[in-house]
């Protein structure tokens, strides 16, 4: 019978031990990030990344909603569809608005306030060739002096439906032999186009400068100032 000595003895009882002890086995259903992380660390984080992801966002589209809002604030009306060659005639100027008592175009109807309303829209009318009015995909009529087709600005049409209703206002002295039946028949379906034009107008290209008030005597409402 043979007897091993010590040394193999030691070197048995290693072979048959596990290399790790049990208090430094890995559990079975643990996964794999816990060798290197725990699993709350590992979900805190995640959340932690992805908060910060939506404040970025956040804040970009923010400053980018800032950018755009301030771009229209200080920026002129587009022109919108009006020909490329208006853009390069075409300038614009910073007014101060004042009231209709210093305005020339209103007060008591007379050769002077027409005088100044004329002098709005005497340039109105504009020639375009076929192939410019072919850009808008409408038709209008011929010119009698010149050849090319009669157009004009919205911006004249405007101006001259305010002085239509303006005349209107002042029936007595711009349509004091007019009947009733024509007035009717001819007048009010013209204010009522000028009226509707205008208010579309309005609503497409509202004005967003503030308007202030302030009181005045023997009136029971604040009243707009210029």
């Amino acid at each position: 019978m043979m007897v091993k000595s010590s040394r193999e003895q030691k070197l048995a009882v290693l072979d048959t031990e596990p290399f790790l002890s049990p208090s430094d086995r890995i559990p079975q259903d643990d996964s794999l990030s816990s060798l290197f992380l725990p699993s709350n660390l590992f979900q805190r984080s995640s959340r932690y990344n992805l908060c910060l992801y939506h404040i970025f966002a956040i804040t970009v589209n923010m400053i980018l909603a800032v950018i755009l809002l301030w771009q229209i604030q200080t920026s002129p009306t587009s022109l919108g569809t009006s020909p490329m060659f208006l853009k390069d005639i075409i300038r614009y100027k910073q007014i101060k608005f004042i009231s209709a008592e210093k305005s020339p175009l209103f007060g008591t109807p007379g050769p002077e306030t027409d005088a100044a309303w004329d002098r709005l829209i005497d340039d109105a009318s504009l020639r375009l060739s076929q192939p410019e009015l072919a850009r808008f995909n409408s038709s209008s009529i011929d010119l009698q002096d010149s050849p090319g087709k009669l157009a004009w600005l919205e911006v004249s049409h405007q101006i001259h439906c305010v002085d239509y209703i303006r005349k209107a206002i002042n029936r007595n002295h711009y349509y004091a032999e007019l009947s009733d039946s024509d007035w009717r028949k001819y007048i009010n379906p013209h204010v009522d186009h000028c009226l509707n034009d205008m208010v579309q107008n309005i609503m497409c290209r509202g004005d967003t400068t503030p308007k202030f008030f302030e009181w005045e005597t023997e009136r029971i409402k604040p009243v707009i100032t210029s």
